[in-house]
């Protein structure tokens, strides 16, 4: 769950040249698209992180260390996402902007096969899973909620609902911390 920012040089670069005559009479760029990525090209490197995880009542019942990875593997519009904690990878997916769904789509994979799909909000930049059943049926719906966002830190509320989402309690806290290249 990362952001990006466009540089003020690729804007005068963008001024600067006149587009080809096919490029002129295209519809203008979405900006929910741009927006998207901005968020995406944001995220693109790696990142030092801490989970908090919660128990039911509220306290911490244990901290894990790890690292997100985003890197682009189509273009710039498409992004590999890999978390890995304790020295294995925990999941990795595909991450871009849906122009149909107008939102910031990931497919996820935990290394047991289950799959996720969750949908970034791109105005509130909450990520909402879709209802996923677990190994034991339940039904449960994840929520991500940035609570801090710069250039090199991010630190994202995530919360669990088993109820369609009427009610929701607290999961972990991810604090990330941009990695030097």
């Amino acid at each position: 769950m990362v952001h990006r920012f466009l540089g003020t040089g690729l804007l005068a670069l963008v001024v600067t040249l006149a587009p080809p005559v096919a490029a002129q009479n295209a519809a203008p760029p979405d900006s929910l698209a741009l927006r998207a990525a901005a968020i995406i090209e944001h995220e693109v490197g790696r990142w030092a992180s801490t989970w908090e995880w919660y128990g039911v009542d509220g306290t911490v019942v244990r901290t894990q260390q790890g690292i997100e990875e985003f890197a682009f593997v189509v273009g710039k519009s498409i992004v590999e996402v890999r978390t890995e904690s304790d020295g294995n990878v925990t999941s990795a997916g595909l991450r871009f902007y849906s122009p149909t769904d107008r939102t910031i789509i990931t497919f996820s994979v935990s290394p047991d096969g289950n799959p996720w799909t969750l949908r970034e909000d791109i105005e509130t930049r909450v990520v909402q899973s879709d209802p996923h059943t677990s190994a034991n049926g339940r039904v449960i719906i994840l929520r991500w909620t940035p609570q801090k966002t710069s250039e090199n830190e991010m630190v994202v509320l995530m919360e669990q609902s088993r109820d369609g989402g009427a009610t929701w309690f607290k999961r972990n806290v991810q604090t990330m911390r941009r990695m030097q290249p």
